[in-house]
């Protein structure tokens, strides 16, 4: 494994098309782990269980390019086009699975500055890929309403300056409050049905 991260980091270096790196670190693996040693790995770990304790199944809205017919990274649309074939990119909602790597947030961060030989960039994407937050809800009254609208800081000592909000265009409350908006026309004007809809859970 040690030798598969330490090719996988020389290549990152050196190499620009990511899909070779992909391809060059999965051939690297597959000359030093044969399935011999993967199935007895897998059976003494428990991966399985592992995956069935620790996966779950929903739908969510997805990069989706009509001509590849394929789900695209954020990475992979320029400009609102698929960066392969430079097709429109629209939104559609898949079912997919999921890992729980949120229960497991604070110990990847605990224990990243404990693995040996791993440089000091590598560490600091991990750690802003784990987007660790440390903040507070709030719950503001809405004046006229018996409603709150919920937000997340992480500065709830700077709550007494609040001058304004801003909710997503998909956000519960702008259907709910659709025929009171004063600028309805314009919301939709800026963000269509047809794009806001997918968002929606």
């Amino acid at each position: 494994m040690d030798q598969i991260i330490k090719v996988a980091w020389e290549l990152n270096e050196n190499t620009d098309n990511r899909y070779r790196l992909v391809y060059e670190i999965a051939e690297l693996a597959k000359k030093l782990v044969d399935e011999t040693q993967m199935k007895k790995a897998r059976d003494e770990f428990g991966f399985e269980e592992v995956v069935a304790e620790n996966s779950y199944k929903k739908e969510n809205p997805v990069n989706w390019c009509p001509s590849c017919q394929t789900v695209l990274a954020n990475e992979q649309v320029v400009d609102g086009k698929c960066e392969r074939c430079s097709a429109e990119v629209g939104k559609k909602n898949l079912s997919q699975w999921y890992f729980k790597i949120t229960d497991y947030a604070e110990r990847l961060l605990d224990n990243l500055d404990k693995l040996p030989g791993w440089p000091d960039k590598v560490k600091t994407m991990q750690k802003n890929w784990i987007g660790k937050s440390t903040g507070a809800f709030v719950n503001f009254s809405i004046a006229g309403t018996d409603e709150k609208l919920r937000i997340y800081t992480t500065r709830p000592d700077t709550l007494f300056g609040v001058t304004f909000m801003v909710m997503a265009p998909e956000h519960e409350l702008i259907d709910a409050w659709k025929e009171k908006l004063t600028n309805m026309e314009e919301i939709l004007a800026w963000c269509p049905l047809s794009e806001i809809e997918p968002y929606k859970e």
